[in-house]
């Protein structure tokens, strides 16, 4: 007998059938994992960029009360026709939603076109304060006039209906300054 062949060990395979067979189970769970692992991370970030209505503060629709009777702040949306006040066939839609520390003005109004020299503007009264200017209409592609403005208040302040803005004028200027020169459109909020 070779005494070299003696010395040597006899090469013994590890792998056998059943480990051979694990492969293709090994890689599909890995898949199934990362596929699960995508759909859990998709809808996390789905979730984050549209927060549950229990986390955003949501104004009572059609209210002017307080949010609840422990609140003395006023929290509501309203919507109002505007009138024509000038003998013409002018109107508008206005809608102001009030949350704690906001309030929202939007107006689509149905308007005569402007000439090259005039515009239009809106304009919230109170006869207890000077008048707010909301803003100048623009004309959108299908003709209306609209307004879309946005303003900030202490949120710490106690806002009551009493205390808001609430008649608005829609004008028609000549001159951008303070002064309304001709009334076109009015309305009132009422409690």
């Amino acid at each position: 007998m070779n005494p070299a062949v003696k010395d040597q060990q006899p090469i013994v395979s590890t792998s056998s059938k059943f480990s051979k067979n694990k492969k293709p189970f090994i890689i599909a769970g890995l898949l199934i994992f990362l596929i699960a692992d995508g759909v859990l991370v998709y809808f996390l970030l789905q979730k984050s960029k549209n927060p549950e209505p229990d986390s955003i503060s949501s104004p009572l629709p059609t209210s002017t009360q307080p949010a609840d009777a422990s609140s003395s702040h006023y929290v509501g949306t309203q919507t109002i026709t505007l009138h024509d006040v000038s003998d013409g066939s002018s109107s508008a839609q206005l809608t102001r939603v009030f949350s704690q520390g906001k309030v929202e003005h939007t107006i689509e109004a149905t308007l005569p076109d402007t000439s090259e020299n005039t515009f239009y503007q809106a304009w919230a009264i109170n006869p207890e304060k000077p008048k707010a200017y909301l803003g100048k209409l623009a004309k959108n592609a299908e003709g209306k006039y609209y307004l879309f403005a946005t303003y900030d208040f202490n949120p710490i302040q106690t806002i009551t209906f009493e205390d808001l803005y609430n008649s608005v004028v829609i004008s028609l200027e000549t001159v951008d300054d303070d002064v309304i020169e001709n009334k076109i459109l009015e309305g009132a909020f009422t409690q």
